[in-house]
């Protein structure tokens, strides 16, 4: 008969293992904004749907079919479980078309673009689960068109461009979604789609020169009530340092 310390000592080390393997799992961005949704929404995911429409599936041999669908609902069902869109936020890259340029005063600017294959200019971003789609719209993301910049912001733009020269560059976001809809779908680029609003928590515009080898944060903005893992990390070591 097993002593209870070894029983113990079994279950631990069946909860570590656990642990670890789901510590291992990933949960895409995209993913997180159907998350987000359906938790706004407080719907339940149909997994199924989701998975067997999905490329991973529709594209495999069908003798893999049973276990995509195991392996898929296990990973899927645990990341639905433990996400919280009120702190983990969404993070959205996209390539844009970045110029730069001096009116109204000396005032220079820098201007954003997305690019995509029909050259449409969107503030949402289309994601799609199942049979379903959603609209991400963020909010305000329009403002960042034209950007001013700050007297000290300008040196570093001179040195990376040229004026009225077009750049390929990317935005990167970190969105927190704020709300949704489920009651009513929108005709939008030709296909219905569920709506779903997020608010800008971080924002960058990346550059890589390669004259120079360098990855450059040409321009970044900060959410008033946003801040980073670091700086939060930092701020809880202030007030316990100002606390002893």
């Amino acid at each position: 008969m097993l002593k209870p310390i070894v029983i113990l000592t079994c279950i631990i080390s069946v909860f570590v293992n656990v642990e670890t393997v789901f510590a291992q799992t990933k949960i895409t961005d995209d993913e997180k904004v159907i998350f987000a949704y359906l938790k706004l929404t407080e719907q339940k995911p149909d997994f199924d749907s989701w998975i067997k429409n999905s490329k991973q599936y529709l594209e495999a041999s069908r003798f893999l079919h049973e276990k995509i669908l195991k392996d898929e609902k296990a990973r899927l069902d645990w990341g639905f479980g433990t996400y919280d869109y009120t702190k983990d936020f969404i993070t959205i890259k996209k390539k844009i078309r970045l110029t730069t340029n001096v009116r109204e005063g000396n005032k220079r600017y820098i201007y954003t673009r997305f690019v995509d294959d029909k050259h449409n200019e969107n503030f949402y971003f289309t994601y799609k689960y199942g049979t379903e789609s959603i609209a991400f719209i963020i909010q305000n993301l329009d403002n960042y068109q034209a950007i001013e910049l700050k007297p000290e912001e300008i040196p570093k733009i001179k040195d990376y461009f040229y004026d009225s020269a077009p750049y390929e560059a990317e935005i990167e976001m970190r969105i927190k979604p704020i709300s949704a809809d489920s009651e009513k779908k929108l005709f939008i680029d030709h296909m219905e789609q569920w709506l779903m609003l997020g608010e800008i928590a971080y924002l960058k515009i990346n550059y890589y020169d390669e004259f120079k080898l360098q990855d450059v944060i040409v321009w970044d903005y900060n959410a008033p009530w946003y801040l980073d893992e670091s700086q939060k990390a930092l701020l809880e070591l202030f007030k316990e340092t100002k606390d002893n």
